[in-house]
């Protein structure tokens, strides 16, 4: 079943996310392809590189783990702000806040938690992962906050 379920995961993740990347390039006049061949900042980098060996060297709970920042705290951001986001003058940030508002983000951060919380794996073993890609996640949005790409 845990194979099954980190599939449906992705499959939704996919549907929503590239979708709604899709969207707002096409708003500032770019493609995927010119978004994938930009300059990565090294917290980019680092972030990518930390999520994809997380998901090779562990289990499928630990890459989840390392995911499951990213998907929480969207979702959070977008919850806390939703009343907000109407008035809010930046488009490019009410249409990226406006894609996790739908009841399927939040469904998937709950299924993440869930597979997380009802798996074998060590807590020390996710917790770390967790914490990690917390301060991963962090750092990302301070430098796009700074503007230091």
């Amino acid at each position: 079943m845990l194979a099954a379920d980190i599939l449906s995961i992705a499959q939704e993740e996919s549907d929503t996310e590239l979708k709604n990347y899709e969207k707002i390039l096409n708003g500032l006049g770019l493609t995927i392809e010119e978004a994938i061949d930009a300059e990565r900042s090294m917290i980019t980098t680092a972030y990518s590189d930390f999520l994809i060996s997380s998901a090779h060297k562990g289990n499928s709970c630990e890459g989840l783990a390392a995911v499951l920042p990213c998907f929480w705290s969207y979702v959070e951001i977008s919850e806390r702000n939703k009343n907000r986001l109407e008035r809010n003058e930046n488009e490019l940030y009410r249409e990226w806040a406006s894609a996790y508002l739908p009841e399927n983000a939040p469904e998937i951060a709950m299924k993440i938690r869930e597979i997380i919380d009802t798996s074998d794996t060590r807590y020390d073993d996710v917790k770390e992962i967790f914490a990690d890609a917390s301060t991963y996640e962090l750092r990302f949005w301070d430098m796009a906050y700074d503007k230091k790409i």
